[in-house]
């Protein structure tokens, strides 16, 4: 790979003008047509902006594929599936990105990673001819890196403890409870988390299409986001904790829904009270209030 050595280049407004010229096409042509100004407007003087003038265009091509390589680089790290997806198109494809782009964000975080792929959403033609599933990896990247940087981790706190002792007890399903920001449900219509198996794995991807609900979480004690492929039962019990409605209209809005059977009740009913009970262990669950029991009072004559 190149190296800038000469001691001029290695200045923050030189670095700054040769990384947008070596990536803004527009900026490149106004720079040879109008020179002077380019350089006056990135803060160079008439001595700088002479010494800048003898540069050659070969300098502008390596530094770019510098630039453009060290980006992508960094990147790759976060979107394993997307990568294996472009193929040999994606160094064109991030280079199209860096083009549009052309200053990088962030070269600790996946914040590169994700700007690209919402480049890869605007400005691509998608779904690749022949991979109808393409859009949704892309979907499945981002969703994973961005509830990784906005969701804040928090402490296992004492809170938690609280919730599984109120769940503990006989009316437990009076309680209202609340899913906290750190998961996330998202419907599909391929079984991504196996696409995205294959796709790393090198082997052939034929999904059936269908409904598919993926669970993103982000792991209070570490940085990372597990995901899972859930039930339809799961799902719905998930996104019903609103912290509006209480246990006991969520079990039987999911039953319903499912159209579960007389016997499969109290089995289902054991199972909710064991997954709320493991969301609350781990802190991922908070309960708003109590909804009372509805009373009635005599009739007079």
């Amino acid at each position: 790979m190149f190296e800038v050595k000469n001691s001029m280049l290695q200045q923050p407004k030189f670095q700054d003008l040769l990384t947008q010229l070596s990536t803004n096409t527009a900026l490149r042509k106004q720079y040879r047509e109008y020179p002077e100004e380019v350089c006056k407007a990135f803060g160079l003087s008439d001595a700088e902006t002479t010494q800048f003038q003898q540069l050659k265009d070969s300098v502008y091509n390596k530094f770019a594929l510098n630039l453009i390589h060290n980006r992508l680089k960094h990147a790759k790290h976060y979107i394993p599936g997307v990568c294996q997806l472009l193929g040999s198109d994606l160094i064109d494809k991030f280079t199209m990105y860096c083009q549009r782009f052309p200053t990088a964000i962030d070269m600790e975080g996946p914040h590169e990673a994700i700007q690209f792929l919402q480049f890869l959403t605007y400005y691509s033609d998608y779904p690749i001819p022949g991979y109808p599933y393409s859009n949704e990896v892309i979907e499945y990247e981002q969703t994973r890196l961005e509830l990784l940087i906005e969701t804040p981790m928090n402490a296992h706190s004492l809170e938690s403890n609280d919730v599984l002792e109120k769940l503990q007890v006989a009316n437990w399903k009076e309680y209202m409870p609340k899913i906290l920001p750190q998961i996330f449900v998202k419907e599909y219509n391929y079984p991504i988390d196996e696409i995205i198996e294959k796709l790393l794995n090198g082997e052939k991807v034929n999904p059936e299409p269908g409904a598919y609900w993926v669970l993103f979480v982000r792991l209070q004690t570490r940085n990372q986001v597990i995901v899972k492929r859930i039930k339809k039962s799961t799902k719905l019990l998930i996104t019903q904790c609103d912290g509006e409605t209480a246990i006991n209209d969520i079990i039987e809005n999911v039953r319903t829904e499912i159209k579960l059977k007389m016997h499969e009740h109290v089995q289902f009913e054991k199972e909710c009270r064991y997954f709320l009970k493991k969301l609350a262990r781990e802190g991922f669950l908070a309960l708003t209030g109590r909804k009372e029991p509805a009373t009635f009072e005599p009739m007079r004559t």
